[in-house]
């Protein structure tokens, strides 16, 4: 989690830009006190964006995907004893040949039937979001 390309990659835009900020930030500071009033409302947006900055860093390093543990509840009351594991990279999946399947829930609207299909394939795939 730490030790990721993306959480190095943020580890160093961090280390980067925070220390940027907040000497921007100062040098406003300096520059509303000889009288540049327009400075003042600058020297407090440095720090806000040092600030987000931050917030944005643990938010990527702490960004994991948790796979539900087969036979228990997700939050919403959605059981998960028959989920997938996640196809192999590289895998994948045709949404025409599972659309052609049909599911067999006997909706009137046929475009209704077939998005449902769709989203059913789309949550049954398992597949992992990959950055």
């Amino acid at each position: 989690m730490w030790l990721t390309n993306r959480a190095i990659a943020a580890h160093v835009a961090v280390v980067i830009l925070v220390p940027g900020f907040l000497a921007l930030g100062w040098w406003q500071v300096n520059r509303a006190e000889s009288g540049n009033a327009l400075s003042y409302v600058y020297a407090v947006e440095w720090p806000l964006l040092a600030g987000y900055a931050v917030f944005m860093w643990w938010r990527i390093v702490h960004d994991h995907l948790e796979l539900p543990v087969p036979g228990s509840v997700a939050p919403g009351g959605v059981d998960t004893t028959r989920t997938r594991r996640p196809d192999p990279p590289g895998t994948v999946v045709d949404p025409r040949a599972v659309l052609a399947g049909g599911d067999g829930d006997g909706d009137d609207d046929a475009e209704l039937a077939e998005y449902n299909r769709y989203l059913a394939a789309l949550h049954a795939s398992g597949r992992r979001k990959h950055w």
